[in-house]
């Protein structure tokens, strides 16, 4: 989705334990300080769909080098049996992050992201139960309001993946824009004069390339229920699982629970001395995600194409935004409808 490129930077982390050891499980507190001065490189669709910059100049300037502050506080409550396999007791991890950059404008603009994030674990005989959820936003300033100025890339919310919703590959649920590779040239009668405008069909438009932008709220929530076979020595594991979440823009788009995606499945879990190697397979029924389409041609003019736009030869202009209305040809066939994930370790 992005690369980011940092030429110079340093980090500063100190911890202190709330709850000294000797007298029951720990309970630290880290304090971070990281600065950078570096640049992000993305996707002009990116750019354009995140922060409404859609000028080639005003993307090469967000491109161009630039500070990052952030200063972060985590809290760790860890009360389980194991690092790397957990089978018992309950985790509970908080973080708050607020940080500042200088790329968008002279005077810099804050954001903050707070994330809170709990499990916990029951074995009863060769079964294991397993429980996760996840909340987090990222913030405009120190207010509750989801952060509409520009947020690094790398500071916004993802999800998908072999550690997350299961059914998506990684960060691909939620926003996503797309690049095609044609488009129809239609004329429609605007404001009484004609107009050019350009539009990709679904049916055979290809999607050339495809980029998560990130939201500024998420929720992920997973259920798994974990046996170990009796043979080969106790070192497998079989499992099924159930994964939900969603990843959306306050206050753009509003969310309702029929909003979240839903994908269960099953897998495999082989222990090994660096953690479980695992292997799962989850089942995603619902159609593909439906974001923005641009079309970059040879004049590398960033073009919106999306469905039933009516900007002028695609262009978009300052305070506009290409909807969300292209949603690429899905397969048909239950084997497209799966989604496989090879990791090490178990899921959470």
């Amino acid at each position: 989705a992005y690369v980011r490129e940092t030429i110079i930077g340093g980090a500063a982390e100190v911890s202190r334990d709330l709850q000294p050891r000797d007298l029951r499980p720990g309970l630290p507190l880290t304090l971070s300080y990281r600065v950078e001065y570096g640049r992000t490189t993305a996707s002009p669709a990116v750019f354009c769909q995140l922060f409404n910059r859609c000028a080639i100049a005003d993307i090469q300037r967000l491109q161009q080098n630039g500070s990052l502050h952030v200063f972060g506080a985590s809290l760790l409550r860890d009360r389980t049996d194991q690092l790397l396999d957990p089978s018992n007791g309950n985790e509970l991890h908080i973080e708050l992050r607020s940080g500042t950059t200088s790329l968008d404008t002279a005077n810099g603009t804050r954001f903050s992201r707070v994330l809170v994030e709990g499990s916990a674990y029951k074995t009863i005989g060769a079964s294991t139960f397993a429980a996760r959820i996840q909340l987090a936003a990222v913030l405009d300033g120190f207010t509750t309001r989801g952060a509409a100025a520009y947020v690094p890339p790398e500071e916004r919310l993802y999800a998908g993946g072999p550690n997350s919703v299961r059914g998506y590959n990684q960060n691909l649920l939620g926003p996503v824009v797309y690049i095609v590779d044609k488009f129809t040239d239609s004329t429609l009668v605007i404001g009484g004069n004609p107009t050019h405008v350009y539009q990709a069909d679904p049916d055979s438009a290809r999607v050339l390339q495809y980029s998560p932008t990130g939201g500024n709220t998420l929720i992920v929530a997973s259920a798994e229920w974990r046996i170990r076979l009796p043979s080969f020595g106790g070192r497998v594991q079989l499992a099924s699982f159930v994964d939900a979440g969603q990843v959306w823009n306050r206050p753009q788009q509003s969310f309702t629970f029929s909003d979240l995606r839903v994908t269960p499945g099953v897998g495999v879990r082989v222990r090994s001395p660096i953690g479980p190697l695992r292997v799962d397979v989850a089942y995603n029924g619902y159609a593909s995600t439906a974001g923005s389409a641009y079309f970059v041609g040879s004049d590398n003019v960033l073009r919106c194409v999306s469905p039933h736009n009516t900007f002028s030869t695609g262009i978009v202009g300052s305070g506009e935004t290409c909807d969300p209305t292209f949603t690429p040809k899905a397969g048909d066939s239950v084997l497209s409808k799966l989604t496989f994930n090879f990791s090490i370790g178990q899921a959470f």
